[in-house]
């Protein structure tokens, strides 16, 4: 046993010593290869510049999109987070991963991550943005088409690529295009604006995507649904409009500001002076501050307002009641009516689900033409289109506003239900406004809110029909007499029928006279119109006297569509029917 003790202390020694000695041996190989390596460095970059390891150097490296090449063949894209001369820390797939330096061939930049990944994310395009057109179109097979949009058809799109001694032409149909892709804007304008949101909004976080950014302290999920539906109504504008965008730039980035809490949006518009509980959303135009505001109306916040008025308030006072009838009844009588009791609570608490249903597809589809119409708005206003006006609260109602600013900052959560309750049944109090723009800003964006663009907003044409039936239609002229900030002194049931009779006439002008249109806005945004060249632009682009336009206007309303019930009204019968048990 002691021989074995002996032994076992004997070899212990044996492995320190020559562990230690390994050490210093590793070092000093080490610091030679470094040497060695330094010196060839030094001959390489002197006589073989050609077989330089990486155009980056340490610092520039650090944090940058890189493709690494190994020497045995393959390749690694991710985000080199560190490089200590011996191992390179890579941001591969979400995961730290250290790669060996000696195993590494070279270092490529964005150029080459383009070439190794065919497909790239939308998020790597816009870090990245390897291409050299400022707006790509992502194809249905998720491949990037890099050429120039040149034409634009309601069947087709056709991209101009550059070769060799000019360039080639390819029609691809709208039926293969996901959507477009713009550059994002870097720039001091939109470094502004960022700073700004980023100062004012520090609990959100920031979402970007081509040239819009989301600000939101929204789940990640929520922020996917606004993704799309910003993607979406970016390219059906550029598609629509192209005559307008193609030969123009965006002046900044575009930005989007959504609340997840309802609440904290409508205080938001307060403090600007705006009565934000009357909208889903609105743009605003400051120098500084342009951007889209809205709350998240599909989030799981609102939803749950949403059930608890329509559902959970109701089921709970439901399942009291039938505890009560249970239990004020003889137990012989309960137990032969009870399958029938629990089926008729049953059948009401599905009728309550459908209700909830109902209302919430409402609230998202007022929400998501809301989204569109704005961010139409601020879309024409950023490429210099268009220049806008947003209305503000009255001196004398600025009283009112704080009054709803207290309720609204209350912890009482029945009246916050109240409050949310009027937006739901689309609370129908006066505007204490004055409404902001022309009938052509407003026009394109209430034409342009629904999906797909360009079709039927209900509400507007009832709207418009009420006028017909009342003969309440503006003659032309003072139609298009309301300038920039117009709509002024107009009572709401006006400011209502003017933004319908917008709708109305844009809707028969891109239908009927699109190129003529599209030649009148283009010179309605380059040139400085008179106080009576609105109106008169317009007739010499559609070569048309006012009274012939106008009638044209009339007869195309009165049949191209059908009389339309009151939505709202609809609505509420709608509601009645599923309250009914």
């Amino acid at each position: 046993m002691k021989k074995f003790i002996i032994l076992l202390i004997i070899i212990v020694l044996v492995v320190v010593v020559f562990k230690k000695r390994y050490q210093q041996y590793e070092v000093g190989l080490k610091q030679a290869f470094k040497e060695l390596s330094a010196n060839f460095d030094g001959f390489k970059e002197k006589y073989l510049p050609f077989l330089k390891k990486s155009t980056f150097s340490k610092k520039e490296r650090s944090g940058e999109p890189v493709v690494i090449y190994f020497k045995n063949g393959t390749t690694m894209v991710g985000e080199l987070l560190e490089d200590t001369g011996d191992t390179y820390v890579v941001n591969w797939k979400g995961q730290e991963t250290i790669v060996y330096a000696e195993m590494v061939e070279r270092i490529g930049g964005k150029e080459d991550i383009a070439k190794e990944k065919p497909v790239l994310t939308d998020k790597e395009i816009t870090e990245l943005w390897p291409y050299e057109n400022d707006i790509v179109v992502r194809l249905t097979n998720q491949m990037v088409a890099d050429a120039q949009i040149t034409r634009v058809t309601d069947d087709a799109i056709t991209l101009a690529y550059k070769i060799e001694g000019g360039s080639m032409e390819q029609d691809i149909p709208r039926a293969k295009v996901e959507y477009l892709l713009f550059k994002p804007v870097d720039n001091q304008a939109s470094r502004k604006i960022e700073e700004k949101l980023r100062e004012k909004y520090p609990p959100m976080e920031s979402y970007k995507v081509g040239n819009f950014t989301i600000f939101t302290d929204s789940y990640h999920t929520w922020v996917q649904e606004y993704i799309k539906i910003l993607r979406k109504v970016s390219s059906d504008l550029y598609f629509t409009f192209f005559e307008l965008f193609k030969d123009r730039k965006p002046q900044r980035q575009n930005f989007v500001v959504i609340f997840d809490e309802w609440i904290f949006y409508v205080i938001d518009g307060i403090r600007r002076g705006l009565p934000a509980w009357m909208a889903y959303g609105y743009y605003l135009p400051y120098e500084g501050e342009e951007a889209l505001y809205t709350y998240n109306n599909l989030g799981d916040i609102t939803s749950e307002i949403v059930f608890q008025l329509v559902v959970g308030i109701r089921s709970d006072m439901l399942d009291s009641a039938v505890e009560y009838v249970k239990g004020a009844h003889d137990q012989k009588l309960v137990d032969r009516y009870e399958v029938f009791i629990d089926g008729q609570a049953k059948e009401i608490k599905d009728k309550l689900w459908d209700q909830y249903y109902f209302v919430k597809g409402t609230m998202r589809e007022q929400s998501e033409n809301t989204i569109r119409h704005e961010f139409t708005h601020e879309t024409f206003d950023n490429w210099g289109l268009q220049w806008l006006e947003v209305s503000k609260l009255n001196e004398e109602d600025k009283v009112l506003a704080e009054e709803k600013k207290e309720i609204l900052e209350s912890d009482d959560k029945e009246q916050q239900l109240e409050i949310m309750q009027s937006l739901i049944t689309k609370n129908t109090e006066e505007l204490e406004t004055q409404a902001g723009n022309s009938w052509l800003a407003e026009g394109i964006a209430t034409y342009c809110a629904t999906y797909p663009l360009g079709s039927v907003d209900k509400e507007l044409l009832y709207d418009y029909q009420q006028m017909v039936r009342e003969g309440a239609v503006y003659p032309l002229e003072s139609l298009t007499g309301f300038r920039i900030g117009s709509f002024h002194g107009a009572c709401p049931r006006a400011i209502a029928f003017l933004y319908a009779q917008s709708w109305a006439f844009s809707t028969f002008l891109m239908d009927e006279y699109r190129d003529e249109f599209m030649k009148y806005q283009k010179r309605m945004a380059t040139e400085q119109a008179g106080e009576y060249d609105d109106i008169a632009w317009l007739l010499e682009a559609v070569g048309k006297d006012i009274r012939t336009l106008e009638k044209e206007f009339t007869d195309y309303m009165d049949t191209h569509y059908e009389e339309v019930e009151p939505p709202g009204l609809t609505n509420w019968f709608k509601q009645i029917e599923l309250q009914s048990f």
